[in-house]
């Protein structure tokens, strides 16, 4: 015997998607906003995201391809030495980075700095991997760790590095104007013997820009600088 199944136990939820996952009749800014199981992709919740291009994609999913979104938030700052002369030459060149974290008002962490554009220089530097800079937070013991590939990232003279701050969970973290960054450079509160390298934070507004095509052409407004460690005000 036939029976008749109700039409609206075959709807299916449709929405804009990468990849073709579920959707959930559930619009979003950030991952908190869904339930467990799903992402926020392209501002509409979706089961199976990991699987799409868009994944972890904080702007507009349009054609498999992760777009900022001129209504939201940014996410990456940008480090950039600004040293000269005797801090140029050596194994270690330039600003020696330990880490970056993001903080509240109240002083916070709400992330730290993981890596996403390396624009490091130098023929000779040996402190360019970026081990440090994972997105967790630092492992040493006492005022500084010991100056080592795996503790401190040096950025070159004149070399950069584009950052996103992850949180416990692993996610970015939006950046916005009650928030600061605290910049940990290894220097004369380190070894007494050290230049206090110079550096600059600057912050940038496509977020894609950066981490999928190494262009840093939106990294245009300054939010300040400084040597050794320095707390700058978004």
């Amino acid at each position: 015997m036939f029976k008749w199944i109700p039409v609206f136990a075959l709807l299916l939820v449709w929405g804009p998607s990468c990849n073709q996952p579920v959707a959930q009749q559930t619009a979003c800014e950030t991952y908190v906003d869904c339930e467990i199981g799903f992402e926020c992709i392209g501002q509409v919740c979706l089961e199976g995201g990991f699987e799409s291009p868009c994944w972890m994609c904080e702007g507009i999913c349009e054609n498999d391809r992760c777009v900022p979104d001129p209504n939201v938030n940014v996410y990456v700052a940008l480090i950039r030495d600004l040293s000269v002369a005797d801090s140029c030459t050596g194994s270690a060149p330039g600003s020696d980075i330990v880490y970056v974290a993001l903080e509240d008002g109240s002083n916070t962490v709400l992330g730290y700095a993981s890596l996403d554009y390396d624009g490091t220089t130098g023929d000779g530097n040996m402190f360019s991997i970026g081990f440090n800079l994972d997105g967790t937070p630092p492992l040493f013991n006492g005022a500084c760790p010991e100056f080592d590939e795996t503790s401190v990232t040096a950025l070159g003279c004149g070399g950069e590095i584009g950052v996103r701050f992850l949180d416990e969970r692993s996610r970015p973290v939006s950046l916005e104007s009650s928030m600061k960054i605290r910049v940990f450079e290894h220097g004369g509160q380190c070894d007494p013997d050290a230049i206090n390298d110079a550096y600059e934070v600057l912050l940038c507004t496509d977020t894609d820009a950066v981490v999928n095509d190494n262009t840093t052409e939106s990294c245009t407004r300054k939010l300040g600088g400084g040597s050794g460690v320095t707390v700058i005000s978004l």
